[in-house]
Parts: structure tokens; sequence; C-alpha cells
């Protein structure tokens, strides 16, 4: 079996209407091979896990809202095992989005927590 590259991957299955491949070329190629190489499957999941918990504005990724719209404008060797890789990993980054916005929303600033052994400290803390 023949190593294709990455660049190749995204030149067979790109159709004209992708609107990710000049802006986003990198991570759009990377995304394509999610169906060739376990390394972009798994960059692709720990994209989605840390979705919520890094800054990723300043990256130049596809987001997760916009991952289901990638699968229908390319082609794959299985569509359906795409649209349920994609379906999964966008599933995770916006869980991971809720849990830090949750998490977030719900922090205390530190000077309000209870100091150790001081008479606000309660047994439930």
């Amino acid at each position: 079996m023949s190593s294709v590259s990455i660049q190749e991957v995204s030149q067979l299955r790109c159709g004209s209407e992708c609107r990710f491949v000049d802006r986003l070329a990198s991570h759009h190629d990377q995304l394509l091979a999610v169906e060739e190489t376990a390394e972009a499957l798994l960059d692709l999941l720990e994209l989605a896990v840390t979705w919520g918990e890094l800054e990723y504005a300043s990256v130049a990724v596809i987001p997760p809202a916009q991952w289901l719209d990638f699968v229908s404008q390319h082609r794959w060797h299985d569509r359906d095992h795409a649209e349920r890789i994609f379906s999964l990993a966008a599933d995770v980054a916006m869980h991971s989005e809720a849990c830090a916005a949750s998490v977030r929303a719900h922090r205390r600033p530190l000077r309000e927590m209870p100091v150790a052994g001081s008479a606000t400290t309660s047994s439930t803390w």
C-alpha cells in the first residue's frame, strides 16, 4: 500500500463547492485525512475534547459547528463513516464547550473562597 500525502488526499476529495480550502487549507487537509490516518483522527478528537477549554479564536481551524457542512462538501470512501466520525467529534466539542461555560459561570473569585481553618470554613466546603 502506498503512502498518500495529505495534499494529495485534498486534491482527490475536495469538490468545487468547498468554501474551506482557500482560507483554512492546512486544517482542511488535515480533516480530509481522518479517513486515511489514525493520527488525523486522533487530532480531530483532541480538538473536539479541548474545544471548550482552549482558545482557538486565533488559530486557523474549521470550528465544530461547521464540521458536518465540511463533510457534505467532500468525497469520502465511506460517507456514512465520515458523517459518524464528524458528528461524534462535533457532539464532543459542543459538550466540551457547554461544560467549560458552566464551570466559568459557577467559578467564584479566589477572594470569596473561605480560607482553611477560618471561622467561615464549613465542613461541606
